[in-house]
């Protein structure tokens, strides 16, 4: 049976842009309304399966709909559309209990992303929360195919949505039915033997050895990712290209994505990497 979503935006191009996108990926519309004045009262009668709310309306607000409806009916879901990218106001949206929150003008992929993800089953995601292994064999199995011994000094910790970065860091954004995030961070010297052992060569350069990190955390990420959407089409897993940190001691911040730090040892030296998913349907990112 097609889920049935109820638009709440008052820009009559937004509405109906965003019907056709949900039209063409089965979805129905429950019906529109212009403002949050009546939300409350015809989601009562419609019953729709969920909230697709612009933020800043005139008269009663997104985020005071929200607020009033999920009083009344506090199993309710809604996705948020903003033309401002705020992280105060995700914050915000994530507190009222939204179960997403995405930029306008919203591509059409992003947009089924984002109802995936709130109609997702999120045993789905409680399943996430055990990876980290699947990333440490990859890794360990990628590194001995470069003639390199490694192995994950002990079970994985939970450092909460940062860390610090103290070498060459590769940063790789993750996007699907829970969005994420997978960092490497390696220090130049062994980030050298990494390179010159992958190329069979005696000397490296400096370019070489960043370019190794950041081609290291994409192999892995890629082949671990790649592994859980032949278990479960629905992750529906796709990765960024990697943003490289390089230079100075930095603190990267995943707000709303909670990590797992695997600490390497090995014949090269000593590495980490990091694991950690959003529950909800937009990337909760900013570093």
């Amino acid at each position: 049976m097609e889920k049935r979503i109820l638009l709440v935006d008052d820009s009559l191009v937004s509405l109906k842009l965003t019907g056709k996108i949900l039209a063409a990926a089965g979805y129905a519309v429950a019906g529109q309304l212009s403002s949050a004045d009546r939300l409350v009262e015809t989601y009562e009668r419609l019953k729709p399966d969920l909230v697709l709310m612009d933020v800043y309306m005139p008269g009663v607000d997104g985020f005071a709909g929200c607020r009033q409806l999920r009083e009344k009916f506090p199993d309710a879901r809604v996705v948020f559309l903003s033309s401002m990218q705020d992280e105060i106001k995700e914050r915000e949206a994530i507190a009222l209990g939204a179960v997403g929150y995405l930029q306008k003008p919203v591509a059409a992929d992003k947009l089924q992303d984002a109802l995936r993800a709130a109609f997702g089953d999120f045993s789905l995601f409680e399943a996430l929360a055990g990876i980290w292994p699947m990333f440490a064999e990859e890794m360990t199995a990628t590194l001995a195919g470069y003639g390199i011994s490694a192995r994950p000094e002990g079970d994985a910790e939970e450092i909460g949505s940062s860390f610090s970065a103290r070498g060459i860091c590769a940063l790789i954004g993750i996007n699907g039915l829970f969005n994420g995030s997978f960092a490497l961070d390696v220090d130049l010297p062994q980030a050298r033997e990494i390179a010159r052992r992958a190329l069979d060569e005696d000397q490296v350069s400096e370019a070489e050895a960043v370019d190794m990190v950041g081609e290291l955390a994409n192999v892995v990420a890629g082949a671990v990712l790649s592994r859980l959407n032949a278990r479960e089409v629905r992750y529906n897993f796709r990765l960024s290209p990697p943003a490289i940190y390089y230079g100075a001691d930095s603190t990267i911040g995943l707000p709303q994505v909670s990590l797992q730090l695997v600490r390497f040892s090995g014949d090269t030296g000593r590495f980490t990497m990091a694991i950690g998913f959003k529950k909800g349907a937009k990337e909760w990112m900013s570093t």
